[in-house]
């Protein structure tokens, strides 16, 4: 028996074992009269369908199923999980309930694929110097889980972390599937189950926001409205790339339109500004590249082309909520020790979200320094928000990647994690290659243009995003090809 099938296999162990604690607390919580389950809608019943159908499509081959696991990932109907026993986790002074299912849909099509398409028995030595990374990660996080389980103060937050145990969850279940998929698919099929789960999540958002918002922004009912408009924005970076490496035919050129035209009509404004700057990139990158070439002609048009960029960004800065003026800073003062006084926004309706968003970078780092090692636990956050100075009542979060990680798992799991998400990525995005392995390469610039996003949103607690952005990870450490 190798050392790898070993390792494999305590993982395996390793989260039936989390299971088997999920049913118990989950029929402990029944009996308590502490599970939720909600009567299914319409909408729950066409999400059902559009997940069984996933199932239908994802067993016919190893390429299909690769699709249909990236629309699990991002486009899935999230509404597909009230149909799952749930958990409350808002705090008791919050305006409304929100609850969170036990498990999702990600786990279950993950399961599936390793019940499909993989066979341990015949699986080789694992050889390569990130490995390590990834077990240290699983030990760490599985120290501070057990450590906020057994310091739990009743069965309500016990749910809470075990319902938000994903992070360990998917990372042994993507670490399994991916490690067996290794070369076995063609890699253009992971770039249309982007495609496809993209326009479909555009797609979505259009319906949502029509039925709920009348059009007032665009807003996804999966991805809601600032972790859509991030992601969209990430993906398209990834699609201008290829089109930039003529990877991919220029009429691809439409979707990255398409996309735009999503995040301006989603009024997300960190998702507007990393498009902007990304378009600024490959724009300077065309034509410094056509000026090399002495291809004049396209010299013009990229300058005209410029031009009337320009143009559309100066309209864009009459809009109140975009325009430069309405972001201007109060006052600076580093002598203040809270966050949210150091820096002080001028007072308008615009800048109420980036003062909030200090007030609970303050509310993270309180947690983080009362719980250094271990954090609060997971999902926790917004439930035990008000004894850490937050005085909001709407369910929230760090609005901040690293702060997210460090104020719920503790310091050294945010930092192992941290790396292996967004870290990682630089070191493993080669920026050029040739064949069909280009477009899982690529991909780790979702990654990367993500962990600027997560200055300002915590995308790394929505669980369909990271079950994206880890599947990047993991997908270019066991590729051979590079």
């Amino acid at each position: 028996m190798s050392k790898t099938y070993r390792i494999l296999q305590f993982l395996s162990c390793l989260y039936s074992a989390i299971l088997v604690l999920l049913l118990i607390v989950t029929i402990l919580g029944y009996r308590n009269g502490i599970i939720h389950f909600q009567k299914p809608t319409h909408i729950e019943v066409l999400s059902l369908v559009i997940f069984l159908t996933s199932f239908y499509l994802g067993s016919k081959n190893i390429n299909i199923f690769l699709i249909c696991l990236v629309f699990n990932f991002l486009a899935m109907p999230s509404s597909v999980n009230n149909l799952m026993p749930s958990v409350l986790i808002s705090s008791h002074v919050d305006y409304r309930q929100v609850y969170y299912p036990l498990i999702t849909n990600v786990d279950i099509f993950l399961i599936f694929g390793i019940i499909k398409y993989t066979n341990l028995e015949s699986i080789s030595s694992i050889s390569f110097k990130y490995f390590r990374i990834i077990l240290s990660t699983c030990i760490i996080i599985l120290s501070s889980l057990i450590f906020n389980l057994v310091t739990s103060i009743d069965l309500s937050d016990i749910l809470i972390i075990i319902a938000n145990s994903y992070h360990l969850r998917y990372l042994i279940l993507i670490l399994i599937l991916v490690y067996y998929l290794k070369s076995r698919f063609d890699p253009r099929f992971l770039f249309y189950g982007v495609l496809i789960s993209t326009l479909f999540l555009i797609s979505e958002a259009i319906v949502f926001s029509k039925i709920y918002y009348s059009y007032d922004r665009l807003v996804s009912g999966t991805l809601r409205n600032n972790t859509f408009a991030n992601t969209i924005c990430a993906i398209n970076a990834y699609i201008m790339l290829l089109l930039y490496r003529k990877k991919i035919s220029i009429y691809y050129g439409f979707v990255c339109l398409i996309i735009f035209a999503a995040i301006l009509f989603s009024s997300c404004r960190s998702a507007l500004f990393i498009s902007i700057l990304t378009f600024i990139v490959f724009y300077f990158l065309t034509i410094l590249n056509h000026f090399k070439n002495k291809l004049w002609i396209r010299v013009c048009v990229d300058i005209f082309f410029g031009i009337v960029v320009f143009m559309g960004l100066m309209y864009l800065n009459r809009e109140e909520r975009l325009s430069v003026k309405n972001f201007e800073i109060e006052s600076i003062d580093f002598s203040k020790k809270r966050i949210d006084s150091i820096i002080v926004f001028s007072d308008n309706p615009f800048t109420e979200s980036l003062s909030l968003r200090l007030n609970h970078y303050q509310t993270s780092i309180n947690m983080i320094a009362e719980n250094p090692f271990f954090g609060v636990g997971p999902g926790r956050w917004n439930k035990t928000k008000g004894d850490y100075g937050s005085k909001d009542k709407n369910l929230m979060d760090s609005h901040n990647d690293f702060l997210a990680l460090a104020s719920q798992y503790g310091l050294p799991a945010g930092v192992y994690l941290f790396y292996l998400i967004f870290i990682l990525p630089f070191k493993l995005f080669k920026g050029k290659g040739s064949g069909h392995n280009i477009f899982i390469n690529y991909l780790l610039i979702v990654n990367i243009v993500m962990i600027f996003a997560g200055i300002t949103n915590a995308g790394i607690f929505k669980h369909q995003v990271y079950a994206f952005l880890l599947f990047i990870c993991m997908i270019n450490l066991f590729n051979k090809n590079y």
